[in-house]
């Protein structure tokens, strides 16, 4: 198994980076070893035939030397994802945090999305905690799941604010109560569906690019009996 959960007397200082130290990428290949608390990290890549498992606090504009950073991704260009993980053999069960380190956000550029990608074999179980109010738009995010067998549970913040697409060969999709509530409906056929949560934002044209938060999801399991599930993060009732 791939260890990657991080002790802290606070469960928001939870990371996935060295002990010291600060700015900071790192990629694996093979198991990992338990981590000691530390700070935010930015560029994580973890690819590995185990079992992925931990909390990753992720601040996409700390700065990390070009020296520091990992190979990028085949067919990505020069596009670096702030958090890439793979289990190629087994699944992936994680709780994210994403931070934002600057003082003050006031005048400051517009923000690109963090970048999240996540595959496994054996499915997917994610966390993504609630962001603060204060940075909320500049912590918008764009995560691409892929499982060849299992469940796939998404557990979004209750702030998240954009289109949920996905793909599904035989896997079930099911939305909490809590997703519902904040939910139109924009596709549904047999094995794909899309939908835009949070307040319906109309595009400027039709050609218009959503630099908001996004979602999409893909399944190739071929049995029925696997879920593919959406639910507030910290929400109850999933029903």
């Amino acid at each position: 198994m791939v260890f990657h959960q991080l002790q802290a007397s606070d469960r928001h200082e939870h990371t996935a980076t060295q002990e010291n130290m600060q700015a900071i990428s790192y990629s694996y290949t093979s198991a990992i070893s338990k981590v000691s608390r530390a700070k935010a990290a930015n560029y994580v890549q973890v690819q590995t035939d185990e079992q992925i498992e931990g909390t990753f606090t992720i601040d996409p504009e700390l700065c990390v030397p070009s020296w520091m950073l990992p190979s990028l991704q085949p067919g990505r260009g020069t596009t670096r994802t702030h958090l890439f993980l793979e289990s190629k053999e087994k699944s992936v069960d994680g709780l994210i945090h994403l931070v934002h380190s600057r003082t003050t956000l006031e005048d400051s550029p517009v923000p690109t999305r963090t970048l999240l990608e996540v595959t496994a074999y054996r499915g997917v179980t994610l966390d993504i905690f609630p962001r603060s109010p204060y940075s909320c738009n500049h912590l918008r995010f764009r995560l691409k799941v892929v499982v060849e067998w299992g469940n796939i549970v998404l557990r979004i913040p209750p702030d998240f604010h954009g289109p949920i697409r996905y793909t599904t060969a035989a896997a079930q999709a099911r939305f909490s109560l809590g997703v519902r509530e904040k939910m139109l409906v924009l596709t549904q056929k047999s094995k794909t569906g899309s939908c835009f949560i949070g307040e319906w934002a109309q595009p400027e044209g039709e050609d218009a690019v959503w630099t908001g938060d996004e979602i999409e999801v893909t399944s190739t399991s071929d049995y029925s009996s696997h879920k593919i599930s959406f639910t507030l993060s910290g929400e109850t009732d999933d029903e």
